[in-house]
């Protein structure tokens, strides 16, 4: 799953956390029913923002926006309300087309297993089928894909030159992005949001290029592969500022956009981009504010010394008890994405949920208490579980925080 845009899950709403899932899930079997079961790897996180921009403009909440959909295994094998519907179809023609590029990106740079040529070459089919099914699945809802292959020829062309600027390098992207953002719009019915979409689009665009670019600097440069901020002489200063524009930039555009239920669209573009860059960056945003932090580890006491129960003159003390069975330790470990890909920060994983090992409540039990003040900041922003600003809408007299100029 990739995307630069991971809420999570205790600073959405009930009704938010059940949308978020909703799109996510609609993107996953929209891509499954059009093109097969291996199309569901190109599900990510910023693919379900197409969709939620479409509802979120034609106000389609109701039964027909969604279906039921059975048991997953990414879900804990529970049901769920799923998004139907053009959205979900222009979301999964835009993801397949941009994971075909990024295939076929990584086929050129040797990446994996994709150095050996009988891998590459399945590899490059793969994507070619996948091109052409975005182009089918993109003109059942009126959208040409063509502007995102043009886009990808043009990347690569750009990134073969030298003496070009991170903007020119980012540009591409911002038109592939825009494109998709703007089309939205016509699908729910409202040209004049088109405008703001195509720039809240193009500033979405370069922001995720920049921040993908900051994540892998390292292990290009280990690796000696191509990276955006390398080639072009760009510092990771001149980068923040980059992002920080953008995101202010989002903000404005999408202040212009007439919604009609817009709570989702909000958290994601407006609260959530600013916790993007500082996650790339290594920076810490905002500190919890409701007294949840992780407790501190206790200090480890030695245990009692064993008595022999059979008197000083008995056979010995008994052996030491095998230990229980705990809580389940791991990658997995406490994670609510494994019940249900909420805290998709990969870094609390506080949850009221029952493990799905022990049945035991999992509140307060965190994976890396040390970092849980990185992402759960729980009520910063409108619709981040505070009471004043119910689910998504920004109300008069906030008091918690929000800076979106709401």
């Amino acid at each position: 799953m990739f995307g630069i845009v991971r809420p999570c899950r205790h600073r959405l709403s009930a009704s938010l956390q059940a949308s978020w899932m909703a799109h996510l899930c609609g993107l996953c079997l929209a891509l499954r029913d059009g093109h097969g079961q291996l199309a569901r790897v190109a599900t990510n996180y910023d693919g379900l923002i197409i969709s939620a921009l479409v509802e979120a403009q034609s106000g389609s909440g109701g039964a027909g926006a969604r279906r039921s959909a059975g048991p997953c295994p990414l879900r804990g094998m529970r049901s769920a309300e799923v998004a139907v519907g053009e959205g979900a179809r222009l979301a999964a023609a835009v993801s397949l087309v941009l994971a075909s590029a990024k295939v076929r990106d990584h086929v050129a740079d040797r990446d994996g297993v994709l150095a050996r040529r009988p891998v590459a070459a399945v590899a490059r089919g793969v994507a070619a089928r996948w091109d052409r099914g975005g182009a089918v699945r993109g003109a059942e809802v009126g959208f040409d894909t063509a502007v995102l292959v043009d886009a990808v020829e043009r990347q690569l062309r750009v990134e073969s030159m030298a003496g070009v600027s991170l903007l020119e390098v980012t540009e591409p992207t911002e038109t592939a992005t825009a494109a998709a953002f703007a089309h939205t719009a016509v699908l729910a019915g409202r040209p004049g949001n088109r405008a703001p979409l195509a720039e809240a689009g193009r500033l979405f665009g370069r922001l995720a290029h920049v921040l993908d670019a900051v994540e892998d600097l390292a292990e290009d440069a280990s690796a000696g592969a191509w990276n955006p901020l390398t080639a072009t002489g760009t510092g990771l200063e001149e980068a923040r500022r980059l992002c920080d524009d953008a995101v202010r930039g989002v903000r404005l555009a999408l202040a212009d956009v007439e919604f009609t239920r817009g709570g989702l669209v909000h958290v994601l573009l407006v609260h959530e981009l600013p916790r993007s860059v500082d996650r790339a960056f290594g920076t810490t945003g905002h500190a919890c504010t409701t007294g949840r932090a992780a407790p501190a580890a206790a200090t480890p006491t030695p245990p009692p010394p064993t008595q022999n129960p059979f008197g000083p003159g008995g056979p010995g003390p008994l052996p030491p008890e095998p230990p229980r069975r705990g809580r389940r330790r791991g990658p997995l470990a406490g994670c609510a994405v494994w019940a249900g890909m909420f805290c998709t920060c990969q870094l609390c994983c506080r949850s009221s949920l029952e493990d799905p090992w022990t049945g035991e409540p999992r509140e307060g039990w965190c994976r890396k208490p040390e970092r849980c003040e990185d992402c759960c900041d729980c009520c910063d922003g409108c619709s981040d579980g505070c009471n004043c600003c119910g689910d998504g809408g920004c109300c008069d007299g906030c008091d918690c925080g929000c800076d979106c100029g709401c």
